[in-house]
């Protein structure tokens, strides 16, 4: 197959980038060309993952193409407005005038599947919308929206969407997909082990640090977590990896009550997150009152795969089913219950042990990475060749 994938894409940061760039990865090693038009250096460097040389070599692979726009200086005009999909479309008709592809993915509504659906048009080429919860949360129910966008919808040759979302899509349109991503095999408890000090310049032992992973804002719990931490001794560190609007905010409450003991690093790519998962003492995922139902975290379920402890608010942990059981349930707002289980794990000598005594049971519980690719590539094709054999499983 050869495609064009309009979305985000590293160094954006997210869980969507991150399911992406583990897909593309997959499919180019088993001989498809995919080509990406992502928009990462429009972006200021809060929504990008800090780094390394020696990271960059990771998006560089025989077949992999990325076309990576830069903010556009315009001149103005009236009405004026940022003409996002515009650029997207533009740089895509330049591609596609030089290249055929079997297929064009937009993955999120906006400005990437909206542009997918204007090249399909111009290319009489098929295309795909792959969604995001955030996409049906707040974008699709948008009275200004919806129409163009459940038209979009309708006249997409096929819908990737997730298991929750399978039935209003289905009413959309016949060929929707059940994308179900599964977590990679570099996610386990045997690989390596980052040196905090040498990647994030944190000199801090790794086994007495409680991670946090993702954005900093008040639904992910991070308050929760913060006040909870406070009474644990000062020899444990709280490491919060991640960007947020609400950074400042908790930076200046850190540094007005004289805490020390908190370390702040930007996002890493996703290729990073296993060796300093692994490295940790404990995850903690204290998500609260989110605002996506759909919504759930993969973080939890990687954690325990690398074998290391994860506390996971009690209002998402029944969305792990049977693998709840390898968690720790942790009530946000309870917090002499929260600082109890985070000192009970820290103290603990035979967590990481008993998880990675489990991993095998863990991972038997859980799609096989390498059937979801399968799956994925087995439903592309089906797109491509007109097949509307539908996976709804």
């Amino acid at each position: 197959m050869k495609i064009l994938l309009l979305g985000k894409f590293p160094p954006i940061q997210g869980g969507e980038s991150n399911k992406a760039y583990f897909l593309v990865k997959e499919l180019i090693k088993k001989g498809h060309e995919i080509t990406i038009i992502t928009n990462s250096l429009e972006l200021n460097d809060s929504l990008l993952y800090q780094m390394a040389d020696f990271d960059t070599e990771q998006l560089k692979d025989k077949g992999l193409t990325i076309y990576n726009l830069k903010s556009m200086p315009l001149f103005k005009f009236i009405p004026y407005y940022e003409p996002s999909s515009e650029y997207i479309i533009s740089t895509g008709i330049e591609i596609l005038s030089k290249e055929n592809f079997d297929l064009i993915i937009g993955w999120y509504l906006l400005p990437f599947s909206s542009s997918a659906f204007s090249l399909s048009k111009i290319f009489s080429t098929k295309f795909i919308v792959q969604h995001a919860g955030s996409d049906l949360k707040r974008l699709l129910p948008h009275p200004k929206l919806k129409f163009y966008l459940e038209h979009i919808l309708r006249f997409a040759d096929g819908i990737f969407t997730y298991p929750s979302s399978l039935n209003n899509m289905k009413k959309l349109n016949k060929n929707t997909f059940v994308h179900r991503p599964a977590i990679p095999n570099n996610f386990n408890p045997h690989d390596e082990v980052m040196d905090l000090k040498e990647y994030l310049k944190i000199d801090i032992a790794p086994t007495k640090t409680i991670l946090f992973l993702g954005k900093i804002s008040k639904a992910k719990g991070i308050d929760y977590l913060l006040n909870a931490f406070k009474p644990i001794s000062s020899e444990f560190n709280l490491l919060i990896v991640g960007e947020g609007v609400y950074k400042a905010t908790l930076e200046s409450q850190i540094k007005n009550e004289g805490i020390k003991n908190v370390f702040f690093h930007r996002f890493i790519p996703p290729w990073r997150i296993p060796s300093l998962t692994r490295a940790v003492k404990c995850v903690v995922i204290p998500e609260w009152n989110f605002g996506v139902e759909i919504h759930r975290s993969g973080i939890p379920l990687e954690t325990i795969l690398c074998g290391t402890p994860a506390l996971v608010s009690s209002q998402i942990i029944e969305n792990y089913f049977s693998l709840a059981r390898f968690l720790i349930q942790i009530n946000c707002p309870d917090l002499e219950d929260f600082t109890t289980k985070l000192q009970t794990t820290l103290d603990s000598t035979t967590s990481k042990q008993f998880l990675k005594e489990n991993y095998e049971t863990i991972r038997s519980e859980l799609m096989s990475f390498d059937e979801y690719i399968n799956s994925v590539e087995k439903d592309l094709m089906k797109i491509i060749h007109n097949n509307n054999e539908v996976n709804t499983e």
